[in-house]
């Protein structure tokens, strides 16, 4: 479970760096 949250957050991170670019 700790896993998963650790990629979701990850995988925001991604998404939000490539939305502010």
């Amino acid at each position: 479970m700790v896993r998963t949250g650790i990629l979701q957050v990850l995988n925001w991170d991604l998404q939000f760096k490539n939305f502010t670019r």
